[in-house]
């Protein structure tokens, strides 16, 4: 009796291991039956019937910022701002916690700032704060972040998604100069100071810096009607409702090139002349993750993108997330080791969060394709939510 138990004590744990040795393999021949399904499901949510829904006013939006010179400005390539605003500022997202304190604000004072442009005033000589370098601003064209220190001096190489980026604390500074303008009653100085900075921000093309952007031109537009009517003739100036179309618009770009698109809509969307830059740059660096796994199920959709790229390589910014596009061994998204879920939510409806494994790295992911695919297909199902309608679903 203590024979049998032995023996069938060995075969299960023979069984068991043999088990967990090829549970990819066998989990890769299950997935192999969910493919088309979860493709089906990742193609459904495609933003292309909410782009066609408001197609027309997004047309509408393109001519109204065509008109708008903020907007229509190319970026530059003979004086980068790198090398001047990098180490002065404070970074989101920096391995170093040793960084400048040049540009930080008390955020008593940071408070106060915030909220004069509710309505809650304080007494201006308050703000005791050294403007100087905003005149430095006027020497560059352009400011390519990524490639000089704090950013390009760390130790780590950033993905896309920890990629650090500039302090929210510039939008401070901006609404501080234009106080500080209305202070010495001579708020066109403050507001050609502030053009200065959203302009090196929009034409970063990212989404941060062209959202923050943008906010510095709405707080002008408020500022300016702080003002008596008088003063207010002497300064041209966007609207509020050019500001709200502005941040719809560009907020509603990282759905322009999407990979699930028709061809059709998508060559609409790369005739569009502004923000064409803006709108590429979101699209690689989502598109960029999943390049590797998924290039032979949607050749098509990347070659499209890679194309576009070339042809707008003369105009826009030669990003990091430009030239890693070009890279065809870098990994977008995942260290070879880490687990692909690590940086990924799985909570959409319809996921069961149970239908795929704990720990699934990369280089897994290269060893069984279709359960690579069938994974890229429910994380992408889930890590590119529906911008369009979150822009537009109130607009008129």
């Amino acid at each position: 009796m203590k024979k049998i138990l032995i023996i069938s004590f060995v075969c299960l744990a023979t069984i068991a291991l043999t088990l967990w040795i090829f549970r990819l393999s066998i989990l890769n021949i299950f997935m192999e039956s969910t493919l088309n399904a979860n493709k089906e499901k990742y193609i459904s949510y495609s933003p292309e019937t909410n782009l066609i829904k408001y197609w027309d006013l997004l047309e509408k939006d393109h001519e109204v910022l065509k008109q708008i010179p903020f907007f229509n400005v190319q970026v530059g390539n003979l004086n980068d701002a790198g090398p001047f605003l990098n180490p002065i500022m404070t970074w989101t997202g920096l391995e170093t916690k040793d960084q400048s304190k040049r540009l930080n604000i008390d955020k008593g004072l940071e408070q106060k700032i915030k909220d004069y442009f509710a309505g809650k005033k304080f007494d201006l000589n308050e703000i005791n704060l050294d403007f100087s370098w905003f005149k430095e601003l006027y020497k560059f064209d352009h400011w390519n972040y990524e490639f000089h220190p704090p950013v390009s001096a760390q130790t780590i190489e950033y993905k896309f998604y920890n990629q650090p980026v500039p302090d929210g604390n510039l939008l401070t500074w901006a609404r501080a100069r234009l106080l500080q303008g209305l202070k010495e009653k001579n708020i066109i100085s403050a507001i050609e100071d502030n053009r200065q900075l959203a302009r090196l921000l929009f034409l970063n093309e990212d989404l941060v810096g062209t959202m923050v952007s943008i906010a510095i031109l709405k707080h002008e537009v408020e500022i300016v009607k702080m003002l008596d009517e008088n003063e207010q003739k002497k300064i041209k100036t966007l609207t509020l409702k050019d500001v709200e179309v502005a941040k719809r618009f560009f907020w509603a770009q990282k759905s322009f090139f999407d990979l699930r698109l028709s061809n059709d809509l998508f060559q609409k969307f790369s005739k569009f002349e502004v923000g064409l830059c803006h709108g590429l740059y979101q699209a690689l660096s989502d598109s960029k993750a999943f390049y590797r796994i998924l290039y032979d199920e949607m050749p098509k959709s990347f070659d499209r993108l890679d194309q576009l790229v070339k042809q707008t390589d003369p105009k826009c910014r030669n990003s990091y997330v430009r030239q890693k596009w070009k890279d065809p061994n870098y990994q977008a998204l995942f260290e070879k080791d880490q687990s692909i879920f690590e940086q990924t939510s799985i909570s959409a409806d319809g996921v069961d969060p149970n239908s795929i494994p704990g720990s699934f790295t990369i280089e897994d992911a290269e060893k069984y394709p279709v359960l690579a695919k069938a994974v890229m297909y429910i994380i992408m199902s889930v890590a590119q939510p529906d911008y369009v309608s979150r822009s537009y679903s109130e607009a008129k």
